[in-house]
């Protein structure tokens, strides 16, 4: 909180302000590329962002055969390619199939005052075993406002 204080000739006068910074979407931490089994388990993709205020999601896929990097968004609803939440922070691929070996995915953050895309990860499906096979641990980062 800050204190305003304005004087003229015959009066000074003092009031109170909160000072509210906004700013555009910045990645902090991109989603990591994954090779896992196909068929069973789940893969996540996870995007760390920071804004004020807070940004939407939106998860986008290219498939390996779009050579003009082209990107299309993510629905919410299960299909035979994919399925899961996409309209957050995390993307959540459940039972990833062998039609997404090669399969990139990357989010747009979005706020009233920019948007930021995140670096692209790509999927790869291997055998019929279900289990991830190799996962990344992302840094976790926190702003603190003093």
């Amino acid at each position: 909180m800050f204190r305003c204080s304005a004087t003229n000739l015959t009066t000074t006068t003092s009031r109170a302000i909160t000072l509210h910074v906004n700013w555009r979407p910045q990645i902090i931490s991109h989603p990591v590329s994954v090779t896992c089994g196909s068929g069973g388990g789940e893969v996540r993709l996870k995007v760390v962002a920071d804004a004020n205020p807070a940004p939407s999601y939106q998860w986008q896929e290219s498939p390996p055969w779009e050579s003009d990097d082209r990107w299309w968004n993510c629905r919410n609803v299960p299909t035979e390619i994919h399925g899961g939440v996409v309209n957050r922070d995390t993307l959540v691929l459940a039972g990833p199939q062998s039609q997404q070996n090669g399969y990139r995915y990357r989010c747009v953050v979005k706020n009233n005052y920019g948007e930021a895309i995140s670096e692209p990860a790509e999927i790869t499906i291997v055998g019929n075993d279900p289990i991830v096979t190799r996962a990344v641990v992302q840094p976790f980062y926190h702003r603190v406002d003093e």
